[in-house]
């Protein structure tokens, strides 16, 4: 089944990649290298027998899930 719009589930994809994505962008602004080495590891070595969700929390990276992920990054997002 293709998602669309109007499912819940993808708004909530775009939320996790969003989260992640912002971790990813506020880690290279001080590990520039660093953070491109987590991307590419990340797209490069995905495990296809976890979740996503479990792949985001092994490279060590914060999902919409875990308490106050959202103020966390908007603090530094601010900064």
């Amino acid at each position: 089944r293709r998602q669309g719009m109007d499912d819940p589930c993808y708004n909530l994809n775009y939320s996790i990649a969003l989260v992640s994505s912002f971790d990813i962008y506020l880690m290279s602004l001080t590990d520039y290298a660093g953070a491109t080495e987590l991307y590419c590891k990340l797209v490069e070595e995905y495990n296809m027998g976890l979740s996503l969700l479990e792949n985001l929390l092994e490279a060590g990276l914060t999902t919409p899930f875990e308490e106050d992920s959202y103020s966390n990054l908007m603090a530094l997002l601010e900064k």
